[in-house]
């Protein structure tokens, strides 16, 4: 059995209402491994930022469910979250790995 530190089920967010209501995330299931990186890869308007702020509270999702740790998404969750929505302040010489360890080591945290 694989353990999953984030699961999203069929996740769904609409900005909108009625006949002008329109789909910026639709039924997105993820499952992130516990001790994974994982990140969003796509074009332009496919829902990435917008998956991610749902899955840091950002924005409320229109249906579906957030799992963290086995249990439903709550606030006190964020202590554990890492994430990165939009712009990242990296050093554009550094590597995506050795950038993280810049933050790793700036934020006291363990590798």
């Amino acid at each position: 059995m694989t353990d999953f530190i984030l699961e999203t089920r069929q996740l769904v967010k609409k900005f909108g209402r009625g006949t002008r209501s329109q789909i910026a995330v639709n039924q997105v299931s993820l499952h992130v491994e516990t001790g994974k990186v994982y990140g969003l890869l796509g074009p332009n308007g496919a829902g990435k930022s917008t998956t991610l702020k749902m899955v840091t509270g950002m924005l409320h999702p229109t249906a579906g469910e957030i799992l963290f740790d086995g249990h439903p998404w709550e606030r006190n969750d964020l202590y554990r979250i890492g994430s990165l929505v939009e712009q990242a302040p990296l050093y554009p010489n550094l590597t995506a790995r050795e950038n993280l360890k810049v933050r790793t080591i700036l934020w006291g945290l363990p590798e």
